[in-house]
């Protein structure tokens, strides 16, 4: 089970990028995994040494190099206009509670989070339903 639990995690991240840990994690489910139940998650990763140095390469075009390996990516910082439908002045802990399932997240990592999302060099994509990963 606990190997499960680890190929779907770090599934969630894009080609090529490997994790080495998760530094942070809080997720919380309502209902039984079937259609209609909500799910919302906030996961840190800490990238190998390979991944950081290539990320970094990248500078504001990550995004779109993530994109050539692992679909519909886009670069920091978020496109208010364009996903107004997604996100709210609120940042990062508006995004997680949009739908009424919100959870406490350390005001540390939203604090970083929210950040990461404001400047450019780093990516984000959105996943079935409203889900997305940055």
């Amino acid at each position: 089970m606990k190997q499960w639990e680890h190929s779907l995690l770090f599934g969630h991240l894009p080609k090529p990028l490997e994790a080495t840990e998760i530094e942070y994690r809080l997720e919380e489910s309502w209902g039984i995994g079937g259609p209609g139940d909500a799910e919302t998650g906030f996961v840190v990763y800490r990238l190998d040494d390979y991944s950081k140095k290539w990320a970094l390469e990248q500078g504001a075009n990550l995004g779109s190099r993530l994109a050539d390996y692992s679909g519909a990516w886009h670069s920091t910082p978020i496109d208010y206009a364009r996903d107004s439908d997604r996100w709210e002045a609120s940042g990062v802990e508006g995004y997680l509670g949009k739908y009424g399932y919100s959870i406490e997240v350390d005001e540390a990592w939203l604090e970083k989070a929210n950040e990461t999302m404001r400047l450019p060099g780093a990516a984000y994509s959105y996943g079935k339903g409203a889900a997305s990963r940055s």
